[in-house]
Protein backbone atom coordinates (compact mmCIF):
# COMPACT_ATOMS: atom_id res chain seq x y z
CA UNK A 1 0.00 0.00 0.00
CA UNK A 2 1.60 3.07 -1.16
CA UNK A 3 0.59 6.09 0.27
CA UNK A 4 1.39 9.89 0.35
CA UNK A 5 3.48 10.44 3.76
CA UNK A 6 1.20 10.38 6.81
CA UNK A 7 4.04 12.75 8.69
CA UNK A 8 2.57 15.30 5.76
CA UNK A 9 -0.94 14.82 7.54
CA UNK A 10 0.39 15.74 10.81
CA UNK A 11 1.85 18.43 10.17
CA UNK A 12 -1.28 19.68 8.04
CA UNK A 13 -3.34 18.89 11.00
CA UNK A 14 -1.71 21.48 13.00
CA UNK A 15 -3.14 24.15 10.44
CA UNK A 16 -6.51 22.82 11.56
CA UNK A 17 -5.36 22.74 15.57
CA UNK A 18 -4.29 26.43 15.76
CA UNK A 19 -6.91 27.91 13.02
CA UNK A 20 -9.90 26.51 14.48
CA UNK A 21 -9.46 25.14 17.27
CA UNK A 22 -6.58 27.60 19.22
CA UNK A 23 -7.84 31.43 16.91
CA UNK A 24 -11.26 30.71 16.18
CA UNK A 25 -12.45 33.90 17.43
CA UNK A 26 -9.89 35.37 15.08
CA UNK A 27 -10.49 34.22 11.38
CA UNK A 28 -7.53 34.51 9.45
CA UNK A 29 -5.32 35.35 12.01
CA UNK A 30 -2.45 33.32 10.78
CA UNK A 31 -1.62 34.48 7.26
CA UNK A 32 0.69 31.63 6.51
CA UNK A 33 2.42 27.82 6.95
CA UNK A 34 5.66 26.85 6.36
CA UNK A 35 6.42 22.76 6.96
CA UNK A 36 10.04 21.16 7.10
CA UNK A 37 8.44 17.94 4.58
CA UNK A 38 7.55 18.86 0.95
CA UNK A 39 8.37 21.19 -1.67
CA UNK A 40 7.82 24.56 -1.99
CA UNK A 41 4.26 24.46 -2.57
CA UNK A 42 3.15 22.44 0.04
CA UNK A 43 5.51 24.82 2.14
CA UNK A 44 3.76 28.51 1.00
CA UNK A 45 0.52 30.17 2.67
CA UNK A 46 -2.63 30.38 0.62
CA UNK A 47 -1.79 32.93 -1.64
CA UNK A 48 1.96 33.87 -2.97
CA UNK A 49 2.07 37.54 -1.13
CA UNK A 50 1.16 35.84 2.35
CA UNK A 51 4.13 34.30 2.69
CA UNK A 52 5.73 37.76 3.71
CA UNK A 53 2.51 38.71 5.53
CA UNK A 54 2.48 38.15 9.94
CA UNK A 55 1.61 36.16 11.99
CA UNK A 56 3.63 33.61 10.05
CA UNK A 57 4.16 29.86 11.70
CA UNK A 58 7.10 27.75 11.13
CA UNK A 59 6.17 23.89 11.98
CA UNK A 60 9.02 21.40 12.01
CA UNK A 61 8.26 17.90 12.39
CA UNK A 62 10.89 15.64 14.49
CA UNK A 63 11.62 12.21 15.49
CA UNK A 64 8.08 9.97 16.05
CA UNK A 65 8.24 7.49 18.71
CA UNK A 66 5.98 4.17 18.25
CA UNK A 67 5.26 1.32 20.89
CA UNK A 68 5.06 -1.74 18.76
CA UNK A 69 3.58 -3.52 21.02
CA UNK A 70 0.41 -4.88 19.78
CA UNK A 71 1.99 -5.89 16.20
CA UNK A 72 0.83 -8.36 14.09
CA UNK A 73 2.47 -11.32 15.95
CA UNK A 74 0.29 -13.57 14.54
CA UNK A 75 0.91 -12.96 10.90
CA UNK A 76 4.39 -12.17 11.13
CA UNK A 77 5.41 -14.73 13.59
CA UNK A 78 2.91 -17.45 12.46
CA UNK A 79 1.28 -17.62 15.84
CA UNK A 80 -1.85 -17.55 17.39
CA UNK A 81 -1.75 -14.58 19.41
CA UNK A 82 -4.59 -12.27 18.12
CA UNK A 83 -3.81 -8.39 17.10
CA UNK A 84 -5.74 -5.91 18.94
CA UNK A 85 -4.65 -2.50 17.81
CA UNK A 86 -7.08 -3.28 14.61
CA UNK A 87 -9.93 -1.44 13.09
CA UNK A 88 -12.26 -1.52 10.37
CA UNK A 89 -11.93 0.79 7.36
CA UNK A 90 -13.67 -1.17 4.33
CA UNK A 91 -16.67 -3.19 4.58
CA UNK A 92 -18.51 -4.87 1.52
CA UNK A 93 -21.56 -5.91 2.43
CA UNK A 94 -22.55 -7.96 -0.94
CA UNK A 95 -19.15 -10.57 -0.26
CA UNK A 96 -18.87 -9.65 3.99
CA UNK A 97 -14.98 -8.68 2.72
CA UNK A 98 -13.55 -6.38 5.56
CA UNK A 99 -10.35 -4.48 5.27
CA UNK A 100 -8.99 -3.63 9.03
CA UNK A 101 -5.73 -1.15 9.46
CA UNK A 102 -3.29 -1.93 12.13
CA UNK A 103 -2.08 0.79 14.35
CA UNK A 104 0.25 1.52 16.78
CA UNK A 105 0.48 4.33 19.21
CA UNK A 106 2.70 6.61 18.42
CA UNK A 107 4.35 9.75 20.30
CA UNK A 108 5.13 12.37 17.63
CA UNK A 109 6.93 15.77 18.24
CA UNK A 110 6.71 19.61 16.80
CA UNK A 111 8.69 22.46 17.14
CA UNK A 112 6.44 25.51 16.38
CA UNK A 113 7.75 29.12 15.37
CA UNK A 114 5.39 31.98 15.20
CA UNK A 115 6.22 35.29 13.57
CA UNK A 116 4.63 38.49 15.05
CA UNK A 117 4.42 42.04 14.19
CA UNK A 118 4.65 43.17 17.70
CA UNK A 119 5.33 42.41 20.95
CA UNK A 120 1.86 42.81 22.04
CA UNK A 121 0.86 40.45 19.42
CA UNK A 122 3.41 38.05 20.66
CA UNK A 123 2.25 38.06 24.11
CA UNK A 124 -1.17 37.25 23.64
CA UNK A 125 -0.84 34.58 21.20
CA UNK A 126 1.06 32.86 23.79
CA UNK A 127 -0.89 33.55 26.69
CA UNK A 128 -3.95 32.41 24.59
CA UNK A 129 -2.36 29.25 23.46
CA UNK A 130 -1.28 28.48 27.46
CA UNK A 131 -4.85 29.20 28.14
CA UNK A 132 -6.31 26.53 25.68
CA UNK A 133 -3.20 23.50 26.24
CA UNK A 134 -1.96 23.77 29.46
CA UNK A 135 1.49 23.07 29.82
CA UNK A 136 2.80 19.14 30.28
CA UNK A 137 -0.61 17.80 30.33
CA UNK A 138 -2.53 15.84 27.50
CA UNK A 139 -5.71 17.18 26.25
CA UNK A 140 -8.02 16.15 23.77
CA UNK A 141 -8.93 19.18 22.32
CA UNK A 142 -9.64 18.55 18.27
CA UNK A 143 -10.13 15.73 15.62
CA UNK A 144 -9.20 15.78 11.84
CA UNK A 145 -10.18 13.20 9.11
CA UNK A 146 -7.06 11.81 6.69
CA UNK A 147 -7.37 9.64 3.41
CA UNK A 148 -5.29 6.74 2.67
CA UNK A 149 -5.22 5.24 -0.37
CA UNK A 150 -5.60 1.51 -1.54
CA UNK A 151 -4.20 -0.14 -4.45
CA UNK A 152 -6.17 -1.23 -7.00
CA UNK A 153 -5.11 -4.90 -6.64
CA UNK A 154 -6.28 -5.27 -3.53
CA UNK A 155 -9.49 -3.89 -4.02
CA UNK A 156 -10.60 -5.50 -6.91
CA UNK A 157 -8.16 -9.05 -7.60
CA UNK A 158 -7.84 -9.93 -3.56
CA UNK A 159 -10.79 -8.41 -2.12
CA UNK A 160 -13.27 -8.82 -5.85
CA UNK A 161 -14.73 -5.54 -4.74
CA UNK A 162 -17.46 -4.67 -7.38
CA UNK A 163 -17.66 -0.76 -6.45
CA UNK A 164 -20.73 -0.26 -9.23
CA UNK A 165 -23.36 -3.22 -7.46
CA UNK A 166 -21.35 -3.91 -4.61
CA UNK A 167 -22.32 -1.84 -1.39
CA UNK A 168 -18.80 -0.67 0.27
CA UNK A 169 -18.84 1.36 3.35
CA UNK A 170 -15.93 4.25 3.57
CA UNK A 171 -14.71 3.77 -0.05
CA UNK A 172 -13.67 7.31 -1.45
CA UNK A 173 -12.38 8.17 -4.70
CA UNK A 174 -9.47 11.02 -5.41
CA UNK A 175 -7.07 12.65 -7.75
CA UNK A 176 -3.45 12.12 -7.28
CA UNK A 177 -1.58 14.91 -8.89
CA UNK A 178 1.56 13.47 -8.98
CA UNK A 179 0.11 10.55 -11.34
CA UNK A 180 -2.62 12.26 -12.89
CA UNK A 181 -4.60 8.99 -12.05
CA UNK A 182 -7.88 8.83 -9.94
CA UNK A 183 -7.29 6.56 -6.77
CA UNK A 184 -9.72 4.91 -4.21
CA UNK A 185 -8.99 5.75 -0.63
CA UNK A 186 -10.18 5.06 3.02
CA UNK A 187 -11.12 7.51 5.64
CA UNK A 188 -9.20 7.84 9.11
CA UNK A 189 -10.97 9.79 12.01
CA UNK A 190 -8.03 10.60 14.53
CA UNK A 191 -8.50 12.27 18.04
CA UNK A 192 -4.96 13.18 19.55
CA UNK A 193 -3.95 13.96 22.22
CA UNK A 194 -2.40 17.35 22.55
CA UNK A 195 0.29 18.02 25.17
CA UNK A 196 2.18 21.35 25.43
CA UNK A 197 5.77 21.30 26.98
CA UNK A 198 6.75 24.49 26.64
CA UNK A 199 5.77 28.52 25.45
CA UNK A 200 7.73 31.33 25.31
CA UNK A 201 8.27 34.38 23.36
CA UNK A 202 11.31 36.77 22.48
CA UNK A 203 11.07 40.09 22.74
CA UNK A 204 13.94 41.91 24.44
CA UNK A 205 14.77 43.88 21.83
CA UNK A 206 11.80 46.59 20.42
CA UNK A 207 13.84 47.47 17.84
CA UNK A 208 13.82 43.61 15.95
CA UNK A 209 10.96 43.38 12.86
CA UNK A 210 9.18 40.26 14.36
CA UNK A 211 8.87 39.17 17.47
CA UNK A 212 8.92 35.20 17.84
CA UNK A 213 6.44 32.94 19.92
CA UNK A 214 8.04 29.34 20.45
CA UNK A 215 6.30 25.86 21.14
CA UNK A 216 7.26 22.70 21.68
CA UNK A 217 4.12 20.26 21.03
CA UNK A 218 3.46 16.56 20.88
CA UNK A 219 0.43 14.74 19.65
CA UNK A 220 -0.26 10.85 21.32
CA UNK A 221 -1.60 9.12 18.24
CA UNK A 222 -2.45 6.32 16.40
CA UNK A 223 0.11 5.64 13.48
CA UNK A 224 -1.15 2.92 10.54
CA UNK A 225 1.26 0.31 10.41
CA UNK A 226 -0.44 -2.44 8.03
CA UNK A 227 -3.70 -3.71 6.12
CA UNK A 228 -4.90 -6.49 7.35
CA UNK A 229 -7.30 -9.12 5.36
CA UNK A 230 -8.51 -11.66 7.80
CA UNK A 231 -9.81 -14.33 5.31
CA UNK A 232 -7.11 -14.61 3.32
CA UNK A 233 -4.57 -14.13 6.51
CA UNK A 234 -2.98 -11.41 4.51
CA UNK A 235 -0.55 -8.17 5.38
CA UNK A 236 -0.21 -5.28 3.29
CA UNK A 237 2.71 -2.74 4.09
CA UNK A 238 2.17 0.72 4.44
CA UNK A 239 5.21 2.60 2.68
CA UNK A 240 5.62 5.90 2.78
CA UNK A 241 5.64 8.14 -0.41
CA UNK A 242 6.14 11.87 -0.79
CA UNK A 243 3.45 14.14 -1.88
CA UNK A 244 5.43 16.49 -3.55
CA UNK A 245 2.86 18.54 -5.35
CA UNK A 246 0.66 20.17 -2.31
CA UNK A 247 -0.45 19.56 0.69
CA UNK A 248 -2.29 16.06 1.46
CA UNK A 249 -6.00 16.06 2.01
CA UNK A 250 -6.75 16.66 5.88
CA UNK A 251 -9.61 18.17 7.21
CA UNK A 252 -12.27 18.53 10.34
CA UNK A 253 -14.10 15.32 10.83
CA UNK A 254 -17.23 15.13 9.16
CA UNK A 255 -21.23 13.54 10.23
CA UNK A 256 -24.08 13.13 8.75
CA UNK A 257 -27.05 13.78 10.83
CA UNK A 258 -30.51 12.58 9.67
CA UNK A 259 -33.95 13.19 10.97
CA UNK A 260 -36.48 10.59 10.94
CA UNK A 261 -36.14 8.01 8.33
CA UNK A 262 -32.61 7.54 6.27
CA UNK A 263 -32.91 8.81 3.14
CA UNK A 264 -33.60 6.36 0.44
CA UNK A 265 -30.25 6.31 -2.11
CA UNK A 266 -27.17 4.65 -2.85
CA UNK A 267 -24.16 6.25 -3.56
CA UNK A 268 -21.75 4.57 -6.25
CA UNK A 269 -19.09 6.98 -6.43
CA UNK A 270 -17.83 10.21 -4.05
CA UNK A 271 -14.45 12.33 -5.61
CA UNK A 272 -12.81 14.22 -3.68
CA UNK A 273 -11.44 17.83 -5.25
CA UNK A 274 -8.73 19.53 -3.10
CA UNK A 275 -7.77 22.20 -5.26
CA UNK A 276 -9.08 24.37 -8.11
CA UNK A 277 -5.99 23.42 -10.26
CA UNK A 278 -6.65 20.02 -10.84
CA UNK A 279 -5.90 17.81 -14.21
CA UNK A 280 -7.90 15.40 -14.55
CA UNK A 281 -7.15 13.01 -16.45
CA UNK A 282 -6.80 15.33 -19.63
CA UNK A 283 -8.48 18.73 -18.56
CA UNK A 284 -9.25 21.25 -16.08
CA UNK A 285 -11.11 20.59 -13.00
CA UNK A 286 -12.36 23.92 -11.87
CA UNK A 287 -11.72 26.88 -14.64
CA UNK A 288 -13.30 30.18 -14.11
CA UNK A 289 -13.80 33.56 -15.64
CA UNK A 290 -14.89 37.11 -14.49
CA UNK A 291 -17.83 36.01 -14.28
CA UNK A 292 -18.59 32.52 -14.58
CA UNK A 293 -17.03 28.79 -12.96
CA UNK A 294 -16.63 25.65 -15.04
CA UNK A 295 -16.60 22.19 -13.04
CA UNK A 296 -15.64 19.66 -15.67
CA UNK A 297 -15.93 16.19 -14.23
CA UNK A 298 -14.58 13.11 -16.54
CA UNK A 299 -14.09 9.50 -16.27
CA UNK A 300 -12.20 6.64 -17.95
CA UNK A 301 -14.85 4.46 -19.23
CA UNK A 302 -12.65 1.30 -17.98
CA UNK A 303 -13.34 3.19 -14.30
CA UNK A 304 -16.86 4.57 -14.38
CA UNK A 305 -19.27 5.04 -16.39
CA UNK A 306 -21.19 8.87 -16.03
CA UNK A 307 -24.76 7.78 -16.76
CA UNK A 308 -26.91 10.86 -16.52
CA UNK A 309 -30.35 9.21 -17.03
CA UNK A 310 -29.31 7.11 -13.82
CA UNK A 311 -27.47 9.29 -11.70
CA UNK A 312 -27.90 13.02 -9.59
CA UNK A 313 -25.26 14.83 -8.45
CA UNK A 314 -25.00 15.96 -5.33
CA UNK A 315 -21.90 18.55 -4.53
CA UNK A 316 -20.99 18.33 -0.20
CA UNK A 317 -18.97 20.72 2.13
CA UNK A 318 -18.27 20.46 5.66
CA UNK A 319 -19.67 23.33 7.69
CA UNK A 320 -18.95 23.09 11.50
CA UNK A 321 -18.59 18.96 11.64
CA UNK A 322 -21.57 18.66 9.32
CA UNK A 323 -22.08 18.00 5.54
CA UNK A 324 -24.09 20.69 3.83
CA UNK A 325 -25.15 18.97 0.55
CA UNK A 326 -26.35 20.66 -2.54
CA UNK A 327 -27.67 19.10 -5.94
CA UNK A 328 -26.42 20.13 -9.44
CA UNK A 329 -27.52 19.69 -12.85
CA UNK A 330 -24.82 19.72 -15.75
CA UNK A 331 -24.52 22.12 -18.25
CA UNK A 332 -23.31 20.36 -20.49
CA UNK A 333 -22.66 16.10 -21.11
CA UNK A 334 -20.43 14.74 -23.26
CA UNK A 335 -21.10 11.01 -23.34
CA UNK A 336 -18.40 9.98 -25.87
CA UNK A 337 -15.70 11.17 -23.53
CA UNK A 338 -17.60 10.21 -20.54
CA UNK A 339 -17.82 13.76 -19.29
CA UNK A 340 -20.00 16.59 -17.96
CA UNK A 341 -19.41 20.39 -17.02
CA UNK A 342 -21.43 21.90 -14.34
CA UNK A 343 -21.36 25.62 -14.94
CA UNK A 344 -22.31 28.08 -12.15
CA UNK A 345 -22.16 32.16 -11.79
CA UNK A 346 -19.18 33.34 -9.65
CA UNK A 347 -21.38 34.46 -7.65
CA UNK A 348 -23.30 31.52 -6.84
CA UNK A 349 -19.80 29.67 -6.42
CA UNK A 350 -18.89 31.41 -3.96
CA UNK A 351 -22.26 32.03 -1.89
CA UNK A 352 -22.81 28.00 -2.11
CA UNK A 353 -18.74 27.95 -0.56
CA UNK A 354 -18.26 24.99 -2.95
CA UNK A 355 -13.94 26.74 -3.42
CA UNK A 356 -12.35 22.98 -2.91
CA UNK A 357 -9.05 22.85 -0.59
CA UNK A 358 -6.39 20.88 1.04
CA UNK A 359 -8.06 21.38 4.76
CA UNK A 360 -12.36 21.88 2.98
CA UNK A 361 -12.06 19.42 -0.14
CA UNK A 362 -15.25 19.25 -1.98
CA UNK A 363 -17.32 15.86 -2.20
CA UNK A 364 -19.11 15.24 -5.25
CA UNK A 365 -21.23 12.09 -4.69
CA UNK A 366 -22.63 10.17 -7.93
CA UNK A 367 -25.97 8.70 -6.47
CA UNK A 368 -29.86 7.51 -7.15
CA UNK A 369 -32.35 6.99 -5.79
CA UNK A 370 -33.11 3.38 -4.92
Amino acid sequence: MQIHNFLCDLLASTRILIDDYLFPHLPGLIKSYEFNLGNRTFQIGAEPSSAYALPAVIINIQDESINFGGRRSDLIQQNNYPNINKIPVLFNSENQMTVHVHEEQSIVSFTIAINCESQLQAKEIVYHIKKILPLYKNVNVFKFTTFLEISNNILFDVLNYDIVLSEIENLYTKFNSNTGNIEYCFSLEHNPLVRLDSATTSISDSSQSTFQVSLDLAYVIQFPQHLIIEEYNKIESINFSWNIDRLPIVMIPFGNVFYGKEPNIKVDRTLILDSEDLLYPSGTKISKTDTQVFISIQFYETDFIIDTDKYKFKFRKTVNGFREARDLVPEFIYPSDNKIVFVLSLEEYISLGLEPSSSDPLFVDFYYEK
